[in-house]
């Protein structure tokens, strides 16, 4: 692959995931009904979203300088991994949760 065609796959990559992360401002009402609680708590996330990668971008880059690119990319998947992970068993939990107390009612 010539570096054409990587740069243009770099700013596709770059477009999507900003994108991705500031689509929760679009939909952040419908985020705030679905949790139970105001428009303003939720808002809050975004502000949380964004002081965390502003600040820990940086810290992370400092910390990963001296690791090889292939040591980076097999922790950040794993990472990743952990972190979809994580999520599939909180969702089955709180799923699990819900129904059952749904069932009592």
């Amino acid at each position: 692959m010539n570096n054409t065609w990587k740069i243009y796959l770099l700013t596709l990559i770059s477009f999507l995931v900003g994108t991705s992360q500031s689509v929760i401002s679009g939909i952040l009402d419908e985020v705030a009904a679905s949790v139970g609680v105001s428009l303003s708590a939720a808002g809050q996330l975004i502000t949380v979203f964004a002081l965390a990668t502003a600040i820990g971008s940086p810290v992370v880059m400092l910390a990963t300088a001296k690791i090889g690119r292939r040591k980076q990319l097999l922790l950040a998947l794993a990472i990743i991994l952990l972190g979809i992970m994580l999520t599939i068993a909180c969702s089955f939990g709180l799923t699990r949760t819900f129904s059952k107390r749904a069932a009592t009612e």
